[in-house]
Protein backbone atom coordinates (compact mmCIF):
# COMPACT_ATOMS: atom_id res chain seq x y z
CA UNK A 1 0.00 0.00 0.00
CA UNK A 2 2.54 2.53 -1.20
CA UNK A 3 1.27 4.21 -4.37
CA UNK A 4 -2.03 5.94 -5.07
CA UNK A 5 -1.32 6.35 -8.81
CA UNK A 6 0.48 3.84 -11.01
CA UNK A 7 1.16 4.30 -14.73
CA UNK A 8 2.55 1.63 -17.02
CA UNK A 9 2.72 3.02 -20.55
CA UNK A 10 3.56 0.38 -23.17
CA UNK A 11 5.75 -1.63 -20.81
CA UNK A 12 3.79 -4.86 -20.36
CA UNK A 13 4.56 -6.24 -23.81
CA UNK A 14 8.29 -6.10 -22.99
CA UNK A 15 8.06 -8.18 -19.81
CA UNK A 16 8.32 -12.01 -19.88
CA UNK A 17 5.18 -12.47 -17.73
CA UNK A 18 2.92 -9.39 -17.68
CA UNK A 19 0.61 -11.08 -15.18
CA UNK A 20 3.35 -10.94 -12.55
CA UNK A 21 3.71 -7.21 -13.16
CA UNK A 22 -0.04 -6.68 -12.76
CA UNK A 23 0.10 -8.64 -9.49
CA UNK A 24 2.89 -6.33 -8.29
CA UNK A 25 0.92 -3.24 -9.32
CA UNK A 26 -2.03 -4.38 -7.23
CA UNK A 27 0.20 -5.41 -4.32
CA UNK A 28 1.86 -2.00 -4.12
CA UNK A 29 -1.17 0.25 -4.63
CA UNK A 30 -3.23 1.88 -1.92
CA UNK A 31 -6.97 1.40 -1.74
CA UNK A 32 -8.38 3.26 -3.67
CA UNK A 33 -5.85 3.95 -6.41
CA UNK A 34 -5.76 5.04 -10.00
CA UNK A 35 -3.96 2.54 -12.24
CA UNK A 36 -3.29 3.14 -15.94
CA UNK A 37 -2.01 0.16 -17.93
CA UNK A 38 -1.35 0.22 -21.65
CA UNK A 39 0.14 -2.33 -24.01
CA UNK A 40 0.71 -2.76 -27.73
CA UNK A 41 -2.33 -4.57 -29.10
CA UNK A 42 -0.21 -6.52 -31.57
CA UNK A 43 1.39 -8.34 -28.64
CA UNK A 44 -1.15 -8.27 -25.79
CA UNK A 45 -4.85 -8.28 -26.55
CA UNK A 46 -7.21 -5.97 -24.74
CA UNK A 47 -9.13 -9.04 -23.59
CA UNK A 48 -6.00 -10.50 -21.96
CA UNK A 49 -5.18 -7.24 -20.20
CA UNK A 50 -8.74 -6.92 -18.89
CA UNK A 51 -8.88 -10.57 -17.78
CA UNK A 52 -5.54 -10.41 -15.94
CA UNK A 53 -6.64 -7.22 -14.19
CA UNK A 54 -10.03 -8.64 -13.18
CA UNK A 55 -8.48 -11.85 -11.86
CA UNK A 56 -6.00 -9.93 -9.72
CA UNK A 57 -8.74 -7.67 -8.36
CA UNK A 58 -10.90 -10.70 -7.50
CA UNK A 59 -7.96 -12.44 -5.82
CA UNK A 60 -7.39 -9.41 -3.60
CA UNK A 61 -11.13 -8.83 -3.15
CA UNK A 62 -10.95 -5.24 -4.41
CA UNK A 63 -13.24 -3.46 -6.83
CA UNK A 64 -11.67 -2.65 -10.19
CA UNK A 65 -13.42 -0.31 -12.59
CA UNK A 66 -11.95 -1.13 -15.98
CA UNK A 67 -12.28 1.32 -18.85
CA UNK A 68 -11.01 0.87 -22.36
CA UNK A 69 -9.71 4.02 -23.99
CA UNK A 70 -8.95 4.29 -27.66
CA UNK A 71 -6.69 7.21 -28.36
CA UNK A 72 -5.15 8.29 -31.60
CA UNK A 73 -1.95 10.22 -31.99
CA UNK A 74 -3.95 13.42 -32.50
CA UNK A 75 -5.67 12.84 -29.14
CA UNK A 76 -2.37 13.26 -27.31
CA UNK A 77 -1.41 16.45 -29.13
CA UNK A 78 0.56 15.25 -32.15
CA UNK A 79 -0.72 16.55 -35.46
CA UNK A 80 -0.35 14.23 -38.44
CA UNK A 81 -0.56 15.50 -41.99
CA UNK A 82 -0.16 13.75 -45.29
CA UNK A 83 1.81 15.74 -47.83
CA UNK A 84 4.84 15.95 -50.03
CA UNK A 85 8.25 16.32 -48.50
CA UNK A 86 10.51 18.79 -50.25
CA UNK A 87 14.09 17.55 -49.93
CA UNK A 88 15.74 19.98 -52.36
Amino acid sequence: EIFSKIVSFSVLQNIPDPRETIEEVFRTCKRPSLILLTALRKIITIESLVNWTRKEAEKLKVVAEIRQLSLGIEDIGIKCEVGALDVS
